[in-house]
């Protein structure tokens, strides 16, 4: 758990027991809904596709739990099928949803009573099972941190371009300022005269730029050659 997430006080217990029995109560309400007509699963968006308003408030009645999942998607639907539908694969959607919900609950108590009655080979099985529910859960982590490293990756990135814009812009009003400055200062021009052509630099950023790496003595001259249209 520290290779994933740094200076953390999560642990296998009771942290990670917690998320898994969460995890496979999500599960069993989605897989128990999935096997009622007039309820689908929209794998684009990743969550229940509501066909029937009347079977969905029933089972809602039945599941208390199933009417939070209402809109709401649930990405890691398949990879929770993977581990925990397998000892339910029992034909298409065999368990009925109170079943589920009931038997969730119970399991932890009955693998402990058949380890004490079957021996060693329940105790192992119990363990290699409870080992893939633990790895499936750090490999989720460990997708889930990688996606917000590059969710931080792309933020940081849209904000260095919005940084530099505002930069720009920011430099690009005092340039503008400053050739009116300029004109203003330059003799043999009326006022509207020094109005219209620094009207005509601002408009265009590259003649910003130009107008002030100019020498002194050519600003003058590009600012005739503005009014007379000349550039």
């Amino acid at each position: 758990m520290i290779k994933f997430i740094p200076g953390t006080d999560l642990r296998e217990k009771p942290h990670i027991e917690s998320k898994i029995k969460t995890w496979k109560k999500i599960w069993g309400s989605i897989y128990s809904a999935l096997a009622t007509s007039g309820i689908a699963w929209n794998d684009s968006h990743k969550m229940l596709s509501i066909d029937d308003e009347d079977v969905w408030t029933q089972m809602c009645k039945r599941d208390l739990e199933l009417a939070k999942l209402r809109n709401k998607p649930v990405e890691w639907y398949d990879d929770w099928q993977k581990f925990f539908g397998k000892d339910r694969a029992t034909g298409e959607h065999a368990e009925a949803s109170a079943d589920i919900i009931e038997n969730l609950d119970k399991e932890q108590g009955e693998a402990a009573e058949f380890s004490c009655s079957t021996g060693d080979s329940h105790t192992n099985e119990g363990k290699r099972k409870k080992a893939k529910l633990q790895d499936a859960l750090l490999a989720s982590m460990e997708k889930m941190q990688k996606n917000v490293e590059s969710l931080l990756k792309t933020t940081v990135e849209q904000f260095g371009v919005m940084s530099q814009r505002i930069g720009y812009e920011h430099d690009l009003g005092k340039s503008r300022r400053e050739v009116y400055g300029i004109i203003n200062n330059i003799s043999n021009l009326s006022s509207k005269q020094k109005l219209l052509a620094a009207s005509k630099i601002v408009d265009k950023p590259a003649d910003v730029d130009l107008f002030l790496s100019l020498p002194e003595e050519m600003r003058a001259e590009f600012v005739n050659l503005k009014l007379t249209g000349h550039v």
